[in-house]
């Protein structure tokens, strides 16, 4: 072994290679899946696969740098905690969820403020938040085959392998690019109070809802590119997935679908398997 081999720099280098493959597959994947949307998927279709991370590493480290950057960004995504899940959810009054929570710690029906304020919701957030989080690492892996399915009734023709690959890298991208750089630089831009400057009108489409536009952006893209669609037919698409809100309307697309009932599906995992203290 040569004397350079046995530095800590090497160790670690070495590490590092064999984790993540730190070589030129490793930035021309990730160079294409964030600056050409729908390419990593093409030269995927295309059998071009060698020179690329396969689709699964890439959403594996994706979710992981995801995991890491989450509590830093204020939002939940899709680490969704007990007060966003009974309280700020489309299903959340719907399915009682409040006084579902309330029965669990033997209390009385009461109003989500009082509820949140006692010791046990308390003691028992924060059990549920910490399996809540365990759970969702390996749990966001189902909307891949969700979204798949959304885009097989979108593009029936296509072989649901080509969907499968598609929807592993457009959640990869999401992970990476939306829920963690661009929600991370948001969560320090509300640190720093820069928000409270920002022009009329800028400040409130940079929430997480509004993302949609760029996932909107990325989708038109990415599925002109990955399925050789024409302007029109990859437009409708990524409107149907994504659905931007315009002028304050909010209409569910897939992609909100897909997520509802991801976070609805964790909520009731981790609630029947935390017990209250």
């Amino acid at each position: 072994m040569a004397p350079g081999d046995r530095t800590v720099r090497h160790f670690v280098g070495d590490m590092l290679g064999s984790a993540f493959n730190l070589d030129g597959t490793f930035w021309r994947t990730f160079r294409l899946l964030v600056f050409r949307p729908g390419a990593l998927t093409a030269e995927h279709i295309a059998g071009r696969r060698r020179p690329y991370l396969t689709p699964l590493r890439v959403f594996l480290l994706c979710n992981l740098v995801y995991f890491i950057a989450q509590p830093y960004t204020g939002f939940t995504g899709y680490n969704t905690d007990l007060r966003s899940q009974i309280s700020r959810q489309g299903y959340s009054e719907a399915a009682r969820l409040p006084d579902r929570v309330a029965a669990r710690l033997n209390l009385d029906a009461q109003p989500y403020e009082t509820l949140v304020q006692t010791e046990s919701f308390r003691a028992y957030e924060r059990r549920f938040n910490q399996q809540s989080s365990t759970y969702a690492r390996s749990l966001v892996i189902l909307l891949i085959p969700l979204l798949a399915l959304f885009l097989k009734a979108l593009l029936p023709r296509r072989p649901l392998a080509d969907h499968l690959v598609f929807a592993t890298h457009l959640m990869a991208w999401q992970l990476l690019v939306i829920m963690s750089a661009w929600l991370l630089l948001y969560g320090w831009v509300l640190a720093g109070g820069v928000y409270e400057v920002l022009p009329r009108g800028v400040a409130s489409y940079i929430s997480e809802t509004h993302t949609l536009w760029f996932v909107g952006i990325y989708l038109f893209l990415a599925l002109r590119r990955a399925y050789e669609l024409g302007g029109r037919a990859s437009a409708w698409r990524s409107v149907v997935l994504a659905s931007p809100p315009i002028l304050g309307i909010n209409i569910a697309g897939l992609l909100i679908v897909a997520t509802l009932f991801y976070r609805y599906l964790l909520f009731w995992l981790t609630f029947w398997t935390v017990t209250p203290v």
